[in-house]
């Protein structure tokens, strides 16, 4: 909760049981209109459920790893940071980020995996039907082709899209790629929301694809969405926005 909703009284409408079970709280008016009552509703998570006091190693540890581990066996994943605005997505994203940068260069020493030895970067962001390129200055435009492979008389989809246009360098150590990382961040579009004083207006996609030691190659892609808006909020957004 922030701080003014703490000041005027308001309590957490969800409550975490067990690590696997979120409980929402939801206020509700009978059908007079004017008595309310509080409905209980419960949801089990396969994947499971944090808490508001789990730590960033932890998230980590549960929700990204296991993607990581994969791409370091030259698989393909993608992790997608969804919710309201104010709700911390970049904030988490973030923590992602900065273990996952580490891991994919060290690689995991007790399943004998070793790490990237160079990772090629691509990050941009999605704004309607707009796609800019973060790590070139000047708002540069892209164009997202899908690729298709002939099998005799059909076209076949390569699972895979170039992005027509962009810039794309190839790093060899964490350092390097959390500096080109940091780059496409100071790039990315922000405004003033209600909840948030700089709230992401765009979906930030970054491409990490990862060369190993063998040749081969893994992908690990990172999704921090726009935020999603409360009725409350689009009372006070611009037609723009």
């Amino acid at each position: 909760l922030f701080e003014p909703e703490k000041k005027r009284g308001e309590f957490d409408v969800v409550s975490v049981e067990n690590g696997v079970t979120a409980v929402v709280h939801n206020c509700q008016m009978h059908a007079d209109l004017k008595r309310m009552f509080v409905k209980h509703c419960a949801y089990t998570l396969s994947g499971g459920v944090f808490d508001d006091k789990v730590q960033e190693h932890e998230v980590y540890a549960r929700s990204a790893a296991p993607l990581v581990a994969q791409t370091l066996k030259g698989g393909v994943g993608a992790l997608f940071m969804y919710g309201q605005t104010g709700s911390g997505k970049t904030h988490t994203m973030e923590n992602i980020e900065k273990h996952a940068m580490d891991a994919l260069f060290i690689g995991d020493g007790e399943a004998n995996v070793p790490g990237a030895t160079c990772i090629t970067v691509s990050y941009f962001e999605i704004q309607g039907k707009t796609c800019v390129d973060l790590l070139q200055p000047g708002r540069v435009e892209l164009r997202l082709k899908e690729l298709f492979e002939e099998q005799g008389d059909e076209l076949v989809g390569q699972m895979e899209v170039e992005l027509m246009g962009a810039k794309e360098p190839t790093v060899e150590n964490a350092a390097d790629l959390k500096k080109v990382i940091d780059e496409g961040k100071s790039r990315r579009q922000t405004s003033a929301t209600q909840c948030n004083a700089a709230s992401s207006r765009s979906h930030a996609v970054m491409r990490l694809t990862v060369t190993l030691s063998d040749g081969s190659k893994g992908r690990l892609t990172l999704v921090d969405c726009a935020g999603s808006e409360r009725k409350e909020d689009n009372t006070h957004h611009n037609v723009k926005q």
